[in-house]
């Protein structure tokens, strides 16, 4: 029975009450392995694949079965059978654990049982509810497949969609996957080719996203948006990305708002860019716009040193003034060689803002906060700007020399505040010649 909106998402205390109650629940950890050891939810299994698997086609009858064949040994194992809730978490920035609710229903599996934990295991973590250590063995069952073919498009398909007026292909990707400047969330030049399908529509896919990245908030305006692109809640809708992880995240959005004719391209950009003879639309090749080709060569740089998930359509070059960002840990990530020359003594968020917490950076990130604050190393000062990035999910810093500047407003201070005493001074004295007279 289909449902008209569905919300994926569970609270803390939601998923608490389920686990100390006499429903069964299977609890999906997507995070790396070091964080999963480390502490994980109650009951948790862990679950990478999720997140990792990346098939570079779901079209061939053969590459259909083995992505079913992949999930539905991997599911069994985990002890997944029909009847219980099946609870995706990671950490608080979401961009993994969706992608289960989409694999699942593919596989047939009901998707009014399918969760995402609100908040992942950080704000469970900060809730003070339980983690430990333990490694669960679930007992091994048989995944029964019955398996939705209508509601993943393949290849075959959008070629045909992508020329369909009474379809919408939505495309979630990031800004400089969309004009073509990278290939993939990877890098630059992961994939072979960089572009869009034709006739696509555009919508970042943390548009949907929120400051928690899954609660789904202000709901008018994420609505407003859809309408201004003309998309109706009963248009016939294709979601693509690159692997299928950006286009889950909105696909929960669009669920719980009420869409109901939603298909997805779950291999996406990464099968689309390896078919030879395949129509794609590249809005930079031999571009001569001199700023854009400035981007592409500090993105390509950037990528082959650490960087190598960044979006720098709008991300300036400034190769003179330091330029760095620190991670949600307060760490510092990428830095450039005058950040490295002029502020070595910055080596985390926290000799900056020695009295904020993690959380401060969570916020500053989630939020896309940004502020304003000066420092100084070896007599000189630098205005560091800094704005939080929720699709790098990091911290951005712009730093600016202004010692000249400086120095200049704290003589002009000097001399304003001596010629303020020179007049106090001089008040005073004539008030006392008064009165002696």
């Amino acid at each position: 029975m289909f449902v008209e909106n569905i919300d994926f998402l569970i609270s803390n205390n939601e998923l608490f009450s389920l686990i100390n109650s006499t429903q069964e629940v299977v609890i999906l950890d997507v995070r790396d392995k070091e964080s999963f050891l480390q502490a994980h939810l109650p009951h948790a299994v862990h679950a990478p694949e999720i997140f990792t698997y990346l098939p570079e086609g779901i079209t061939t009858p053969t590459e259909k079965q083995e992505f079913s064949d992949f999930f539905s040994q991997l599911l069994g194992n985990f002890g997944i059978e029909k009847n219980q809730i099946v609870v995706f978490y990671e950490d608080k920035y979401t961009l993994k654990s969706p992608r289960g609710i989409t694999i699942l229903k593919y596989l047939g599996y009901d998707e009014t049982k399918l969760k995402v934990l609100e908040g992942g295991f950080y704000e469970w973590e900060q809730s003070g509810l339980p983690i430990n250590q333990d490694i669960i063995s679930p007992s091994k069952v048989e995944f029964k497949l019955n398996t939705i073919d209508d509601f993943f498009v393949d290849y075959n398909e959008m070629l045909e969609l992508i020329y369909d007026k009474d379809v919408v292909v939505l495309d979630v990707r990031d800004k400089d996957e969309w004009l073509g400047i990278s290939s993939s969330p990877y890098g630059i030049n992961f994939a072979p080719k960089k572009g869009r399908l034709p006739n696509a529509i555009w919508i970042e896919w943390y548009a949907f996203i929120t400051s928690d990245m899954l609660k789904i908030e202000k709901e008018n305006m994420i609505l407003d948006i859809l309408q201004k692109h003309n998309i109706n809640k009963n248009d016939s809708i294709v979601l693509y990305c690159f692997k299928g992880a950006r286009l889950s995240n909105s696909y929960i959005a669009l669920r719980k708002l009420g869409y109901r004719n939603i298909r997805i391209y779950f291999a996406g950009w990464n099968e689309w860019c390896r078919k030879k003879d395949a129509p794609y639309i590249n809005e930079v090749e031999n571009t001569d716009n001199e700023i854009l080709k400035e981007n592409i060569a500090l993105k390509e740089k950037l990528d082959a040193l650490i960087l190598h998930n960044s979006r720098l359509v709008d991300f300036p070059k400034f190769s003179k003034e330091p330029i760095f960002t620190f991670t949600r840990e307060g760490k510092i990530g990428f830095s450039n060689e005058s950040k490295e020359q002029n502020l070595q003594q910055i080596e985390s968020f926290f000799d900056i803002y020695p009295n904020k917490r993690v959380i401060d950076i969570y916020n500053f990130i989630d939020n896309m906060q940004e502020d304003t604050i000066t420092v100084n190393e070896n007599e000189k000062y630098f205005s560091l700007n800094l704005k939080g990035s929720r699709d790098l999910n990091k911290i951005l810093v712009y730093g600016f020399e202004i010692t000249e500047i400086f120095l200049l407003n704290q003589t002009l201070q000097i001399e304003k505040t001596k010629a303020e005493e020179a007049t106090k001074a001089k008040s005073e004295f004539l008030a006392n010649m008064s009165h002696e007279i």
